[in-house]
Order: C-alpha cells, then structure tokens, then sequence
C-alpha cells in the first residue's frame, strides 16, 4: 500500500517486505522458519485482525525487528570469521 502527498509516496505494508525480513540483524530470522517466527506472525495476525496494528514503514519494520546486542555482535563476529575463513 503506497499513500503520498502530491507527487510524494511512502510505502507501508503489514508484513516486512522480504529484503528487511532476511537482512542479517533481524532478529527473527535464522536461516528457516521457526516456532518462535510462527508464535510471531500468528500474534501479528491476530492484533491486525482486532485493529490493533497499522502498516509500518519499511524504517519501522527495521526497527520492529533489529535483534538484540547480543544477536548482532554474533553476527558480526561470524560474518568476520567467515570472510577470513572463506577470502
């Protein structure tokens, strides 16, 4: 869903869109679908489904789901390791 003013447009959607879901500091997604993903989309469902939830912008999905301290670091550090491992 597009909404604008004049000639400017913002995009809002209800679900991440698939580049912010698999970017690596989501910290929902690892690598395949998971109980706790599922526990996730059936509680957004339900909120939307009882007016709980608006579309967000692709910025707030970013935000809604960046990972923790933690998750993030790890990343980092295996993304490192794995550019030594495989360079």
């Amino acid at each position: 869903m597009a909404i604008g003013y004049g000639k400017q447009e913002t995009l809002l959607s209800w679900w991440p869109l698939p580049h912010t879901w698999y970017h690596r500091t989501n910290g929902h997604y690892w690598g395949h679908w998971t109980e706790i993903d599922e526990q996730w989309f059936q509680k957004r469902q339900d909120r939307i489904l009882k007016g709980l939830e608006q579309p967000m912008q692709p910025n707030a999905w970013k935000s809604a789901l960046r990972g923790a301290k933690s998750w993030r670091s790890t990343v980092a550090i295996v993304e490192q390791e794995a550019t030594v491992f495989y360079a």
